[in-house]
């Protein structure tokens, strides 16, 4: 069940840990189990254990496990993915299952390494520093309780100076068993202009930075400096701005937001997975979004191991070769499933496998295989054209009272791979399923049924084909004014990738069809996928902060400040967040859908109103 009030069993940690969890929680000293990384692995049930250093903060450690089957198993915890790993994770590549910290997993979270952002505050406090004629500075770096030591450590080093924190402070850091950090720390703030403060003394970081000037200000007086500096080192403030980081000024004061994170970025999460390859990942943070965060993931896995594993269920292990009957290929159609209790061969464990319906199918693909069941059945999930086409289900048949037969999903369905049944693209009937796809989207997206997630997909799957018809492919008509949902999904689909030739084909596809069958919203398209509301020299801009963005979300859905907050906190995004809500709305009828003029035309009117 996991740790609550009633547990009373031994918690496996570093010594670290165990020592904070002593002194924080009370928990006795007696129950704790300490295991620290380079120690031999330990056998608890039956399961071999052992830990690697996770990155994080001190003490911190990803759990590997052993099975007596041989499985492996491993649990991330709190990590920060980094080259230095590969070594002591070795044995572990391809594990059954990665549990991974999913914080930053999502592209737009892709930030500096920490090398570069403890650099970066060097560079401040070491600048302003030689700048004598300015007078004093006093620099504040914001911290949780525990976390971001490394900057200290590294400020420490090229100033020589002692570091304030409060008594309370100090005993945590003690803790942490780093002699250096323990002897540059000091209780007397007035024995050096270096201070650790608490977190959000300097502002607070959600919805968006808002930075408190006022006990900055108070600081500056209480200590009679003629400057102060901040310094909040987290992940969420980063705006992308490459290496000049954001940073908020008023008067002498002013505060830095530094993308130094404790947690993987985007980009460490997927070299994490790419060098384990594990058969599965399980999300261990904002599991709400796991499908949409295991699809970063889809290619990077190894799908293989999983359909061998699953196949090797019908041959008691080990792949099994074909009977030469078996691989024959046959014309008499189908074949009649015996009744004689004779155990299935290859023909048939391949048909239940993968949910083919032709005998003759799955006799020309062991045959393919030479006799290898498991390689037939890859050839059937990796077939590119399998994958690219989409099938018409037949129409369900009712079954009458008393039948034997049990309505389930074939077998295939759990491989999220094809379908049975393949048909040509070229087909009346891939036409006409193609057809009613976007005619479904087209619905939804204009509120007349459907689910507006996928009627983005749908305009997404679109902006993103190769071979795109700027007619046949878009999803309006001429003469109709253009969807918002065009451009939405092209930028949905541009946030999912960081190839530019990619990029490039989704903006192209994306105007062309604006071009041929809107030219009227192709100059408010262009604005609005450049981020302006006119040309430069207009100088119109909405100047809407998060603040009034986020009451206005409060408003409209219903939702208390306090829902909100701890939703951002959750999805890390205020556009995230307003989906969230939003979607869990209902209407008494169909809401209009937006267009391309429409909303150009609301966000001038904004730009224009004053007060």
């Amino acid at each position: 069940d996991g740790p609550n009030e009633k547990w009373s069993r031994e918690i496996y940690c570093s010594t670290i840990t165990a020592n904070l969890v002593h002194m924080k929680l009370g928990v006795e000293r007696s129950l704790m189990r300490e295991m620290n990384p380079g120690d031999e692995a330990v056998v608890i049930e039956g399961v071999e254990v052992s830990v690697v250093d996770a990155n994080h903060c001190p003490g911190a450690v990803q759990f590997l496990f052993v099975t007596s089957q041989g499985d492996r198993f491993i649990h991330s915890g709190d990590c920060r993915f980094h080259t230095s790993m590969k070594r002591s994770l070795q044995l572990f590549r391809k594990s059954r299952i990665l549990f991974l910290d999913t914080t930053y997993c999502n592209p737009k979270h892709t930030f500096p390494c920490q090398e570069h952002s403890i650099q970066y505050v060097v560079d401040k406090v070491v600048k302003r520093e030689a700048l004598k004629e300015r007078g004093k500075c006093l620099f504040l770096i914001s911290s949780y309780n525990i976390g971001k030591e490394r900057i200290f450590l590294a400020v420490h080093r090229a100033t020589g100076k002692k570091l304030y924190a409060t008594p309370k402070k100090i005993a945590h850091l003690e803790l942490l068993q780093i002699d250096e950090l323990t002897s540059a720390l000091t209780d007397d703030p007035r024995a050096t202009n270096i201070h650790l403060v608490k977190w959000n003394a300097l502002g607070e970081t959600w919805p968006y930075f808002r930075p408190n000037f006022v006990q900055m200000e108070e600081y500056r007086q209480m200590y009679g400096v003629e400057e102060t500096m901040g310094f909040v080192p987290t992940g969420w403030t980063y705006e992308g701005k490459g290496t000049n980081f954001s940073s908020r000024e008023k008067g002498p004061d002013r505060v830095f937001l530094v993308p130094y994170s404790e947690h993987s970025s985007f980009s460490e999460l997927v070299d994490y997975v790419k060098f384990i390859k594990p058969e599965e990942v399980v999300p261990t943070v904002n599991i709400g979004e796991t499908p949409k965060m295991l699809k970063h993931f889809r290619n990077l896995i190894d799908e293989n191991s999983a359909k061998r594993r699953f196949l090797s269920a019908f041959t008691g292990g080990a792949p099994r070769k074909a009977r030469k009957s078996d691989v024959a290929v046959k014309d008499e159609g189908p074949a009649v499933k015996s009744s004689s209790g004779k155990e299935d061969g290859p023909c048939d464990l391949l048909m239940a496998a993968t949910g083919l319906k032709s005998l003759a199918e799955a006799q020309f693909l062991l045959k393919r295989a030479n006799g290898d069941l498991e390689k037939a059945a890859n050839f059937f999930f990796e077939d590119p054209f399998r994958k690219k086409v989409e099938v018409e289900r037949p129409p369900r048949q009712s079954v009458k009272k008393g039948s034997t037969v049990v309505g389930q999903m074939p077998l295939s369905s759990f491989f999220g791979g094809a379908k049975s049944g393949g048909i040509s693209l070229g087909s009346p009937k891939h036409h006409k399923t193609v057809e009613k796809s976007l005619e479904a989207g087209a619905q939804a997206a204009a509120g007349r049924g459907g689910s507006p997630c996928k009627a983005l997909a749908d305009y997404q799957a679109a902006v993103e084909r190769e071979d795109y018809d700027p007619l046949s492919d878009a999803l309006w008509s001429s003469g109709q004014p253009a969807p918002y949902m065009h451009l939405a999904g092209a930028f949905d689909a541009i946030s999912q990738t960081k190839k530019r030739l990619k990029i490039s084909r989704i903006l192209l596809n994306m105007f062309r069809s604006l071009l041929v069958l809107s030219p009227e919203s192709t100059v408010a398209s262009v604005y609005l996928t450049i981020g302006t509301l006119g040309a430069e020299f207009s100088k119109m801009t909405l100047d809407i902060g998060a603040s009034t963005v986020s009451q206005c979300i409060s408003e409209v859905t219903g939702v208390s400040r306090q829902r909100l907050r701890q939703a951002y906190n959750d999805e890390g995004d205020l556009g995230d967040v307003a989906v969230l809500f939003k979607s869990a709305q209902t209407t008494l009828m169909p809401v209009k859908p937006l267009t391309i003029s429409d909303v150009f035309a609301k966000l001038e009117r904004l730009a224009k109103e004053s007060g």
